[in-house]
């Protein structure tokens, strides 16, 4: 697999690293709405965006759908079963066309030997998880339902070029959007509905635009 300097993950990596992660990588195209990985499988390969959107999830026995996280270009997944062998812990779905490049458990073992940049890329990854974990639950104990909707949009927005605008194109529904900050559908939907009419978000299709500065409250 060639390019992987373009890729940020690698970028700051020897060339010859690189040029051996170019030989074990292999990339993977995935349609929106495919799954990845499901909770319970025994894969052990590790994953990292190089272009697209995905949810991490559990799904309730009553059916419900718990969101985790949502993933997008530059960030890695798959490192926890791939460092203690255990089953898949959640589902790992597309929410748009999307690019993986994914290196095998015995090849990534080898190349964190050989490499501790490498091996420090991986724990910086780990720290981070648990720190997201950590903001997660202090945000669901002490932020309103409005609070959290607003940082999850401000958070996926990327800057459209040439408007200027903040877009979020990760094509997330209502109800994805309510299960990750932990509120019902009805009071995002509710939530949304008002700041659209307000002129702070306009949507265009699956994308929702940023048009304002949003309230500081609601």
């Amino acid at each position: 697999m060639k390019n992987l300097k373009n890729i940020g993950f690698f970028a700051d990596l020897p060339d010859k690293e690189i040029e051996s992660l170019g030989k074990i990588a292999k990339l993977f195209r995935y349609p929106k709405d495919s799954f990845v990985v499901k909770k319970g499988d025994k894969t052990s390969s590790l994953y990292l965006i190089t272009k697209g959107v995905l949810k991490v999830r559990r799904v309730k026995d009553n059916g419900k759908e718990i969101i985790f996280s949502i993933l997008k270009q530059n960030d890695i997944f798959g490192e926890m079963a791939f460092l203690d062998n255990s089953p898949r812990s959640a589902d790992v779905l597309t929410l748009a066309p999307t690019e993986l490049v994914v290196i095998a458990k015995n090849d990534f073992e080898r190349c964190m030997a050989e490499n501790k940049m490498f091996m420090l890329k991986i724990i910086k990854t780990l720290v981070k998880r648990l720190s997201d974990a950590d903001t997660m639950i202090e945000s669901l104990a002490l932020e309103t339902v409005y609070a959290r909707l607003v940082h999850l949009l401000l958070e996926h927005a990327e800057k459209e070029p040439e408007t200027g605008k903040m877009v979020i194109k990760a094509g997330m529904t209502q109800t994805e959007l309510a299960s990750f900050i932990g509120a019902s559908r009805e009071m995002v939907s509710k939530i949304i509905k008002e700041l659209t009419e307000g002129g702070f978000l306009v949507k265009k299709g699956k994308e929702i635009v940023i048009n304002k500065k949003l309230p500081t409250s609601w």
